[in-house]
């Protein structure tokens, strides 16, 4: 049976099956993830396609233009598309800082120093709620820590 394109089988230790998406841009092997069926290991493969050929998909319109691959993954292929440079953490590039995003809505701002350690180390985000209330369902805890020089922001 031939696999759709981007498409490779996977086994659980239990046996189980279960399908793998990946692609090759500049070069550069990407893992994309992992998927219950082929069709959907085949359309992450699509979109991460997508994101790398067609320069209208911003970081503004992303959660429009993907279903199938993560936030993450996207803005990280994002990155690799504009800046020539892939970390598998979600990080995307300006010319004297950089943006990691905890998820659509919620982004770090760090100085260029901190580049190294942070594009090979995962943030871990809890979510607090607030005071006892829930005006939102959970909201993130809002950090200020100027010594390491980084805050969070909500995003639009």
């Amino acid at each position: 049976m031939e696999l759709k394109k981007g498409v490779y089988i996977a086994k659980k230790k239990n046996g189980e099956i279960y399908y793998r998406s990946s692609l090759t841009y500049k070069n550069k092997h990407i893992s994309l993830g992992s998927f219950a069926t082929e069709d959907e290991a085949h359309n992450a493969y699509l979109e991460g396609q997508k994101i790398l050929q067609n320069k209208r998909i911003t970081k503004d319109n992303l959660n429009k233009r993907t279903k199938f691959l993560s936030f993450e993954k996207s803005i990280s292929l994002l990155n690799f598309r504009d800046n020539g440079m892939y970390f598998k953490t979600p990080i995307y590039l300006f010319p004297k800082y950089f943006e990691y995003y905890l998820s659509s809505d919620c982004c770090l701002k760090f100085d260029v120093d901190d580049l190294f350690y942070y594009s090979k180390h995962s943030i871990i985000c809890r979510r607090i709620r607030n005071a006892g209330q829930y005006p939102e369902p959970l909201r993130y805890q809002e950090l200020c820590n100027t010594r390491k020089g980084f805050h969070i922001q909500k995003w639009r």
